[in-house]
């Protein structure tokens, strides 16, 4: 009895030691340490010195705007700030509608559920079958009947971490689409507001150019009128009805870019271009933001698309794991239990148990150079994600410099274009006044309204290019994003 309790102790011993040995190698992981590759951030911009406050505020305002925009915090509703509450609704109406962004959302839950699959291998797989079978011959009518239900149980040893890289390589492709995305969105946002920008600012160079041609027939009846009357020339009503038909052939152009702009935006918006009305109809209902870059170290973590980036390239070492883990054996682990008698009865009885276990090794021995091809790939995915991510981070940087000059060099051409267009307006009244007295002839009135009318639709341009500088900076520092914005909604 003690040599019995004895082996059985030594069995137990053996396979403890066993199971340990089995553990301590499914602690091994061929995936490389990952280390962010090192991007040289400047330590400032280098147009951060550029006016982000409205001209026309008052002092008070102008303080409180700068205060603003000397935080480093963006809002994830950023353009919110141009008061504007139609495009509040806009910009929403697309968040919730967009087909494209829609789709990326679908491409997160493929992403979740490739996950999910990847994590499946780290567990057992159980099958469960139960049947009877009759045989006999045709001679005799003897006939037997048997009856049987197991359970198969599969199991392979993650020994090297080849399945758990497989799982994390899953859950780095799926962060991956998730900043995917929000790439998406933002990208969104600011077609948004640029496009329905745009839409205003068209609104307001079609007023301005049927304006002008208001004051160019207006001008046109005062020259015929002095042509009857002997105090003007055949040539200055021609000269004056060519005026006319010029600036009247602004406006068909003017409203085709209108038409187009609404179509895109409905098209942005997930409606049909004909269901689309804006209630308003001017850049004045619009104010000028105040938005500051913050510091350039903070851009790696504010933009989506460099944390998608990030997550690419965290997928593709995790990768490297599993091409490694190619090379080495695996061991396969089955079992099967179960019940089978001659008699439905007798199945459930002690006696009809039976059982199976086996284990089985395998290990490469040739394949032609698959494995190493397949590593060799994935390594030179890696490296090509990372130089991918390098690239990414300087675009970054460059769309934020981008956007700081064009919000000072917009604002030093609108202040310009503001007093052109003044000027323009006093020479243009002016002109008409000498006109009408006979101190000045029908040509200096020509070029009047030539000047008035380009400097009006550059001011108007110049407004649009200011407004639509703030809308670049917001979406080059990521629109005010946050890593949990959009996980939080899934």
């Amino acid at each position: 009895m003690g040599k019995i309790f004895a082996i059985s102790r030594k069995r137990r011993w053996l396979q403890s030691s066993a199971l340990a040995l089995a553990l301590a190698l499914g602690a091994c992981s061929l995936v490389p340490d990952y280390s962010q590759p090192t991007v040289a951030a400047p330590a400032d911009w280098r147009n951060q010195s550029a006016s982000v406050t409205p001209a026309a505020v008052g002092s008070d305002e102008a303080a409180s705007v700068m205060a603003q925009a000397g935080s480093d915090k963006l809002s994830d509703h950023w353009w919110t700030a141009y008061g504007n509450d139609e495009l509040d609704r806009m910009v929403e109406t697309a968040r919730n509608d967009n087909h494209d962004l829609l789709a990326a959302m679908r491409r997160i839950d493929q992403a979740r559920a490739q996950s999910h699959a990847a994590a499946a291998p780290l567990f057992p797989t159980v099958e469960a079958d139960a049947g009877s079978s009759r045989s006999g011959n045709g001679r005799t009518s003897d006939v037997s009947v048997s009856y049987n239900a197991g359970l198969s149980v599969g199991y392979e040893l993650d020994l090297w971490g080849k399945n758990r890289a497989a799982l994390e390589g899953a859950d780095a492709s799926f962060q991956s689409s998730v900043y995917d995305a929000a790439a998406t969105d933002l990208v969104l946002q600011d077609d948004v507001v640029t496009t329905y920008l745009t839409l205003l600012s068209l609104g307001d160079r079609l007023k301005v150019a049927q304006a002008n041609l208001k004051d160019s027939e207006d001008t046109l009846n005062l020259v015929e009128i002095r042509y009857k009357e002997g105090a003007a020339s055949a040539l200055d009503v021609a000269q004056q009805r060519q005026q006319v038909a010029s600036t009247r052939a602004t406006i068909p152009s003017l409203q085709n870019q209108y038409d187009q702009n609404q179509a895109a935006l409905a098209l942005l918006l997930g409606l049909p271009p004909a269901s689309l009305e804006l209630e308003q109809a001017s850049l004045d209902s619009v104010k000028l933001p105040g938005i500051a870059a913050g510091l350039p170290s903070t851009l790696l973590e504010r933009r989506p698309d460099l944390r998608k980036a990030d997550a690419d390239l965290r997928a593709a070492n995790a990768q490297i794991g599993v091409t490694r883990a190619d090379f080495l054996p695996t061991i396969q682990l089955t079992g099967s239990g179960g019940l089978a008698s001659d008699a439905l009865t007798a199945l459930f009885q002690p006696e009809s148990a039976l059982y199976n276990l086996a284990a089985s090794l395998v290990a490469p021995l040739f394949d032609g150079g698959l494995r190493e091809a397949n590593y060799d790939q994935s390594v030179a995915r890696f490296r090509e994600l990372a130089e991918t991510y390098q690239q990414t981070a300087l675009t970054a940087f460059r769309d934020v410099e981008v956007a700081l000059a064009a919000q000072r060099s917009s604002a030093d051409q609108e202040a310009a274009l503001q007093e052109s267009a003044d000027q323009a307006q006093a020479a243009l009244t002016l002109a008409n006044l000498l006109y009408r007295e006979g101190a000045a002839d029908l040509l200096t009135v020509l070029d009047a309204q030539r000047a008035q009318l380009q400097a009006q639709d550059s001011l108007v341009q110049a407004r649009l290019a200011r407004l639509q500088a703030v809308a670049d900076l917001a979406k080059a520092m990521g629109g005010g994003w946050q890593d949990t914005q959009m996980v939080a909604g899934l």
